[in-house]
């Protein structure tokens, strides 16, 4: 296979792309929950087609296919609400690829499962790595718009305070990193639905955006 690297991009560029992706498909531009899966059927044109065993065959709920036609998904997935949040995010995942990576993923052959297992053996961990990533943060910017989570946290600001300051004054001995993360847990917890998408990643979120340096309540380093 010949070599395939994905463009280094930052992440404030791969923010800048997903920004992009939502006023062009989006409307309302920070419409929240996002269709997705709407999106890319009606607004991308891509198939979405299960396959059952996905996830037991390869480990992974969905992959691109190189034609750049369709995104292929596990079937348990895909029918079972129970993983409605998960699948949003992989089928924002794929999106991603296909935005950010979409000249690489022409060369890749990737067409069913057994291509996708070859290419997964056969291409450098770096890249791969790389590819991830990028389009995880792609994901995680165009599913939790960054406005929206700053507006949906300042509604929390009393609950934060109070718990922190609960934790802070309790007989048990907590240091200040576990304080913060248990209030970025409970902070996720009340929020997360409103974007369907797992608890885990509105909390990655509230990281990777750096938050903390807009509300003081979340700055436990002071």
């Amino acid at each position: 296979m010949k070599e395939i690297k994905p463009l280094r991009l930052s992440w404030p560029k791969i923010r800048e792309i997903a920004e992009d992706f939502r006023r062009k498909y989006v409307e309302p531009t920070e419409l929240i929950p996002l269709p997705i899966h709407e999106i890319i059927e009606f607004k991308l044109g891509l198939d979405i087609i299960p396959i059952f065993g996905l996830k037991e065959q390869i480990d992974t709920e969905g992959f691109l296919q190189s034609n750049l036609t369709a995104i292929s998904v596990d079937s348990k997935t895909y029918v079972d609400d129970r993983y409605k949040f998960r699948l949003n995010f992989t089928f924002a995942h794929e999106v991603g690829h296909l935005v950010l990576h979409s000249d690489q993923y022409k060369l890749m052959q990737i067409m069913s499962v057994k291509d996708y297992i070859q290419f997964q053996q056969n291409f450098d961990e770096e890249s791969l790595e790389w590819f991830e990533k990028q389009a995880n943060e792609f994901a995680g910017r165009l599913l939790v718009p960054v406005n929206k989570l700053k507006e949906f946290i300042s509604f929390e600001e009393t609950y934060c305070t109070q718990l922190t300051e609960k934790l802070e004054s309790s007989s048990e001995e907590l240091n200040k990193r576990e304080i913060e993360s248990y209030v970025l847990d409970r902070l996720s917890s009340r929020i997360y639905k409103k974007f369907e998408v797992s608890k885990d990643v509105v909390k990655k979120r509230i990281r990777t955006e750096n938050l903390r340096l807009e509300f003081d309540f979340l700055d436990f380093t002071s």
